[in-house]
């Protein structure tokens, strides 16, 4: 997937969604952006970044000239809109996808109900301590699309993977993957433990 001279989507803009538009202009490609939430830092935020925006809530004519639909990660991956860009046949993906898709170094992924972001933290230094250069991010709270560019094949990438990322990873293209455990945890979101196991 090619971002260049697309039209992207991006719905939610936190750290994963600026990330993602960040990535998409440096590539040539163009963003607008929607989010639920309206508050003057957002707005603020979006127009001194000189980013088309719509806030307050989705709305189907959002899709309208996009290319592209990218996801934040607490945005639900049923969301009524994402199956309606689905069915006109868009491309529907996230930060982190994206990312696995441009990354030339081996990743390391971990998931699991509890531990992840100590197992993360611990690999990464274990394998610093080898003489490796190591990017760490993903769940951890560090976006890692916008720092793609500084990788190269012989580095290592440790990512924390939550079961909101995994959903949205169609190409996970992982030289190690760790899954820690499994319990109850977020079946709000994905509506029961079988479903929630197999995500993770």
């Amino acid at each position: 997937m090619k971002p260049k001279g697309k039209r992207a989507l991006v719905i939610g803009f936190g750290r994963s969604g600026r990330a993602a538009a960040a990535y998409i202009r440096a590539q040539g490609g163009m963003v607008k952006v929607v989010d639920r939430a309206d508050t003057p830092e957002l707005r603020s935020s979006l127009q001194n970044e000189g980013l088309e925006h719509r806030l307050g809530g989705y709305s189907e004519t959002d899709l309208r000239d996009a290319d592209l639909v990218i996801v934040s990660p607490g945005v639900p991956w049923d969301l009524p809109l994402l199956e309606s860009a689905r069915k006109q046949g868009l491309p529907v993906t996230s930060e982190i996808d994206l990312f696995f898709r441009a990354c030339p170094s081996p990743i390391a992924g971990i998931t699991g109900t509890n531990g992840k972001t100590t197992t993360t933290a611990l690999t990464a230094e274990v394998l610093r301590a080898g003489g490796l250069r190591v990017m760490r991010g993903g769940n951890i709270g560090e976006p890692v699309l916008d720092r793609v560019d500084q990788l190269g094949a012989d580095d290592w990438v440790v990512l924390e993977l939550s079961s909101f990322q995994l959903e949205s990873i169609e190409h996970p293209r992982l030289r190690i993957g760790t899954v820690l455990n499994v319990t109850p945890d977020h079946l709000d979101r994905h509506r029961s433990m079988e479903r929630y196991a197999e995500i993770k």
